[in-house]
């Protein structure tokens, strides 16, 4: 699967009830980084949520959007060229008919770059 034009690819490596585990290969040469940030490229925070919100999303069979952000933390830049496969690991739980309780990390090796809390909503089948 691509997602935000072509800026990652991801592949469902386990899902069981509710958790999710995937790995994400990143596009270094990608447009974006042309302006985030010239010669010293990193993934935008919004870019690493979005990678959650998709993969949740074709996840789940329906489109997500983030209701409430309770904790996000960006704890380690991510360097495309020199950290372009990362693990996306996601737990999420029913609170109703609408919302999903979500917890997130995306990890380069051993290292946590993004840990995300949140609740997103969702809506009809895609």
């Amino acid at each position: 699967m691509a997602g935000l034009n072509d800026f990652f690819t991801y592949q469902i490596l386990k899902s069981a009830d509710a958790n999710i585990e995937a790995k994400i290969e990143l596009n270094p040469a990608h447009a974006l980084y042309g302006g985030h940030f010239p010669g010293n490229p990193v993934v935008p925070g919004v870019c690493q949520v979005h990678m959650v919100k998709t993969i949740l999303s074709d996840y789940l069979g329906c489109q997500v959007t983030m209701g409430e952000a309770k904790d996000v933390k960006f704890l380690s830049m991510i360097q495309p060229q020199s950290m372009n496969l990362l693990s996306c690991e996601i737990t999420s739980q029913k609170l109703d008919e609408q919302r999903y309780k979500v917890t997130a990390r995306l990890n380069h090796g051993e290292t946590l770059c993004m840990r995300l809390r949140a609740t997103f909503n969702f809506e009809e089948e895609k």
